[in-house]
């Protein structure tokens, strides 16, 4: 079995002009894991406009973990129902961190990408 969870928390405002940097950045911690995780975690509570920040970063950086067989999830910090950083069926939403893990750790947590098979 996989190794199961990495958490990356972003601290920085992420704007459009920084989005794919970021996205290198959470990419590269993925590469360096000596196993690849199931599922990348990260926090982004911290972001002033998590909804259009979380777009901008979060289809192309959930593409291309995909391609890895890892499942992007984000917690955004935001109650859920919101306007800001809805889950789509590739990336999973959370409104808190704690939330998150507690998913990833109960059975059948859904930690599989979209039809990768893994």
């Amino acid at each position: 079995m996989r190794p199961g969870l990495l958490i990356a928390r972003v601290d920085l405002p992420v704007y459009w002009a920084s989005t794919r940097r970021v996205a290198e950045q959470l990419l590269a911690a993925v590469e360096a894991c000596p196993d690849p995780p199931r599922v990348l975690l990260v926090d982004w509570s911290n972001q002033p406009n998590p909804g259009t920040s979380l777009l901008a970063t979060g289809a192309d950086l959930n593409q291309q973990l995909h391609q890895r067989n890892v499942a992007l999830w984000i917690a955004d910090g935001r109650p859920s129902g919101g306007t800001s950083s809805p889950s789509t069926d590739a990336i999973r939403r959370f409104p808190s961190l704690t939330g998150a893990i507690d998913r990833f750790r109960s059975p059948g947590n859904g930690s599989s990408p979209p039809e990768c098979g893994c």
